[in-house]
């Protein structure tokens, strides 16, 4: 699996990027090759990204960017810089067809050669089976062929594709901060209720104070909201609760007033 990047890619575009996510220039092209990497596998030639959201596109993010810098917000200004498209309700990589053109052309002369070498294979065995059956093949060839009945020419309907199920809509739980009913019960299930409200409040006082927009408040309460409770009151959180398993390194995404003692 290789994809292309192009000299052309280190313009303005990719400046945009850096300035936009407050990260180096060579950062944000590092984290967009791990991007498209992932999107060899989960776009398809047009740059539709199949069955994914923001929130799938920033956990391939996460583990590449740098200290401070939430890998939620990279992918919107992502968005906004234009390298990833919104078009009715799906993402698309922009330009994905012409990025990697010579990665599609493999991949259509791989399949050519590989159909090529099965019918080579298969013309050898029906050469090697006819040479062995003498006569009876000769027959068997010249025998008429029946017309089919007429219900062998009926074609089988074509299955049609089941509707993409709705996603589940977010409730308020704050001025700020909206979570699925289902995000809600998770959370209470893991930390306990009196818990959750906590980490509710601290999210919204912050995202309200600070015009802070996450992609999804529940995954930003399990990257380190629940942390702050737990070191401002150990015995508010129910006993023996797991820990959330998000892959990468959760404390990089931690807002720096919250590392720092400065945070309300």
């Amino acid at each position: 699996m290789w994809i292309s990047v192009h000299d052309t890619v280190d313009g303005s575009k990719l400046r945009k990027l850096a300035r936009m996510a407050g990260c180096p220039k060579g950062e944000a092209l590092g984290v967009l090759s791990a991007i498209w990497l992932w999107g060899a596998k989960n776009a398809d030639q047009s740059g539709r990204i199949r069955d994914s959201t923001e929130e799938d596109i920033a956990l391939v993010a996460l583990p590449f960017l740098t200290k401070g810098i939430d890998s939620y917000e990279f992918v919107e200004k992502m968005i906004e810089a234009g390298w990833i498209e919104r078009v009715d309700g799906e993402l698309y990589f922009h330009d994905w067809e012409d990025w990697q053109a010579p990665w599609y052309k493999y991949q259509r002369e791989k399949e050519r050669d590989t159909k090529r070498r099965r019918e080579t294979r298969k013309a050898k065995r029906d050469a090697d089976g006819s040479g062995s059956t003498g006569t009876m093949n000769i027959e068997q060839k010249q025998a008429p062929v029946s017309a089919p009945e007429p219900r062998e020419l009926e074609q089988t309907p074509k299955k049609q594709k089941s509707p993409a199920k709705p996603k589940p809509e977010k409730e308020h739980y704050g001025d700020f901060v909206t979570l699925t009913e289902e995000e809600y019960g998770r959370l209470v299930e893991r930390y306990g209720e009196a818990a959750t409200k906590r980490m509710i409040e601290i999210l919204d006082n912050y995202k309200g104070s600070t015009g802070k927009k996450y992609a999804s408040d529940y995954r930003t309460i399990l990257n380190w909201v629940w942390e702050r409770v737990r070191d401002e009151n150990p015995r508010l959180i129910k006993a023996q609760a797991p820990q959330p398993k998000i892959a990468g390194d959760l404390s990089e995404i931690i807002p720096e007033e919250w590392r720092t003692g400065r945070g309300g």
